[in-house]
């Protein structure tokens, strides 16, 4: 339950600790203050700013840091139960399933694929990045920073396929082109000053927004169906074949039998 528990408000609490080192620069008194309170200077000369740093890098070190290293150490561990290396990749699953030992790190584990144990580690990192060390990149180059960090998750989820089931596989990689496209319209939002160009360029970043979701949608149910015909189709074929086994079984045991007799009768006579 704590492992659960410190997962859970892992992003809220990593966004919270970063939020209180996040200062802005103002042209006009040429000094940086915090984003979230400008009462405080972002100097050292700062009292209240020293001592934010004195209770924030700790808890940075202890949650941010430590929590996942934790998680890491636990699956790198238990690996060999994670990943029995069983070669149906449903019959590992299964397997992994029913270990006792594993049901503490179910939550890290469940959705995902038994070859890619790691996954959750990673993703836990990128959203940790995105969401608590991105703000701190100069606003000029954030977009494009996104951008890259996007792309790069794109390809991993692409290429990795890290989940079990292939529909959550499609939502993940739709919600990471959606992070591309919406990095790539705010560079091109800093880069217009017209208020009406910004306004276009606005619109046109919610237009492609609901049309990804859409189009996720429309992909996850087809997948869905066309994975839900291809397991009833296995189901029959699998049921066909067990059907076949047992007649073979039936034909073999009763060929066995009779030359079994035949030998009885030929020692008779």
């Amino acid at each position: 339950f704590f492992l659960l528990l410190t997962y859970d408000v892992l992003p809220s609490v990593s966004n919270t600790l970063f939020r209180g080192l996040d200062c802005m620069h103002f042209k006009e008194s040429g000094h940086d203050y915090l984003r979230v309170d400008t009462s405080v200077s972002c100097s050292l000369e700062s009292e209240d700013y020293v001592t934010l740093l004195s209770i924030a890098i700790p808890f940075i070190i202890m949650y941010p840091v430590a929590v996942p290293l934790v998680y890491a150490m636990l699956l790198v561990s238990n690996r060999k139960l994670i990943n029995p290396g069983l070669r149906n990749d449903e019959a590992s699953r299964r397997k992994r399933d029913r270990e006792p030992k594993l049901k503490p790190l179910w939550f890290l584990i469940h959705d995902y694929r038994c070859d890619r144990w790691w996954f959750e580690i990673f993703d836990i990192a990128r959203r940790i990045v995105m969401i608590g060390l991105l703000p701190f990149i100069e606003v000029k180059v954030r977009p494009m920073v996104g951008c890259g960090m996007a792309a790069l998750s794109i390809i991993v989820f692409q290429e990795g396929q890290p989940f079990f089931d292939p529909v959550t596989n499609t939502l993940a990689e739709m919600g990471q082109w959606q992070l591309l496209v919406t990095y790539f319209m705010a560079f091109c939002l800093g880069t217009f000053e017209a208020e009406s160009s910004r306004t276009r360029i606005a619109v046109f970043v919610l237009l492609v927004n609901v049309l990804i979701i859409i189009v996720t949608f429309s992909v996850g149910t087809y997948n869905h169906s066309h994975n839900k015909k291809n397991e009833e189709i296995i189901f029959k074929l699998r049921r066909e074949l067990g059907n076949e086994k047992a007649k073979d079984k039936s034909k073999f045991d009763a060929g066995e039998y009779g030359g079994r007799r035949t030998t009885d009768n030929g020692r008779r006579a």
